[in-house]
């Protein structure tokens, strides 16, 4: 549901030189997952974005970022990050984890410096 939300943050990042995969959202659903799990297994870095989707949503995707050892990765992630886009939503306000750096762009334009934390781990 955010597919064209992202649009822009994907352009930005191509723009700062990094190769952007997204997840599959046609074929099966066996497809989509082995797809999902391979870009896990040879990503430097895993971004999701929090904006229409559901909380439960996000979860599920960090524990997937989480697993990614299991699917054959031999290195650790360079950078794991939750962009939230700007809402009025409470628990969007108050999302918190230890599993990835949280942005917090104030404004639904992504910008460079918005993603610093992010980019510079994946330079690393």
């Amino acid at each position: 549901c955010d597919e064209k939300a992202i649009e822009p943050l994907e352009d930005l990042l191509f723009e700062l030189g990094f190769e952007v995969m997204t997840p599959s959202i046609e074929g099966g659903e066996a497809e989509i997952k082995q797809i999902h799990q391979h870009n896990l297994q040879h990503c430097h870095g895993a971004l999701v974005y929090y904006g229409a989707v559901s909380k439960p949503w996000v979860d599920m995707k960090l524990m997937d970022i989480a697993k990614a050892p299991g699917y054959g990765r031999d290195t650790e992630l360079l950078a794991s990050a939750v962009c939230i886009a700007p809402s009025d939503d409470r628990r969007k306000a108050r999302f918190r984890t230890h599993l990835a750096e949280v942005l917090r762009p104030e404004s639904p334009t992504v910008t460079g410096a918005d993603l610093e934390p992010f980019t510079t781990a994946l330079r690393v």
